[in-house]
């Protein structure tokens, strides 16, 4: 993780993923679908939270660590648990 300001840029170390998190700001009113949405975080003390939206769901698109396929029917079962 590396932080500034304004922003915090997760790399992950599979498949070159890099996730960035603006920091104390608004999701925009369009946000184009991507395979690593549009985030957008905070700290409530010492924990992080970040809420990501758009996130565009492909073949490849994982809900879990566990690599568990992700589509339309699965978000809403997803959201709670």
């Amino acid at each position: 993780m590396l932080q500034s300001k304004d922003e915090i840029t997760i790399v992950y170390n599979q498949d070159d993923q890099v996730r960035r998190v603006r920091m104390n700001g608004a999701h925009p009113a369009s946000v184009t679908p991507s395979a690593m949405g549009e985030s957008v975080g905070h700290y409530e003390g010492d924990t992080l939270v970040v809420d990501t939206v758009g996130i565009k769901l492909l073949p490849t698109t994982m809900a879990r660590p566990l690599c568990t396929p992700q589509s339309e029917s699965c978000i809403s079962s997803n959201a709670t648990g």
